[in-house]
């Protein structure tokens, strides 16, 4: 009978520099999250008179609502990374 060979567990090194590289893609990916301007540059335009029609203010409304729920959720999620990480 064949035996599966197992896999040798990688070295603690080999997480550190693992986990380290996902820390900094995450980071990267929150700083090139838009800015202070993007936000205002979207206020000008939704006070524009006729921006939007009826239909589109509900999609554009959706997607707000959805960004809103993500953006909480990944700020939650960070807080429990680090309570994790902290009670190790």
């Amino acid at each position: 009978m064949a035996t599966l060979a197992k896999p040798k567990p990688a070295s603690s090194t080999d997480h550190v520099q693992r986990f380290e590289k996902k820390l900094h893609a995450v980071r990267q990916a929150v700083a090139a999250l838009p800015g202070e301007q993007y936000h205002t540059d979207l206020l000008t335009i939704i006070h524009r008179p006729g921006w939007t029609t009826i239909a589109e203010g509900l999609f554009f409304e959706a997607l707000v609502d959805s960004m809103l729920a993500h953006t909480q959720h990944l700020a939650q999620l960070h807080q429990q990374l680090k309570a994790a990480s902290e009670a190790v």
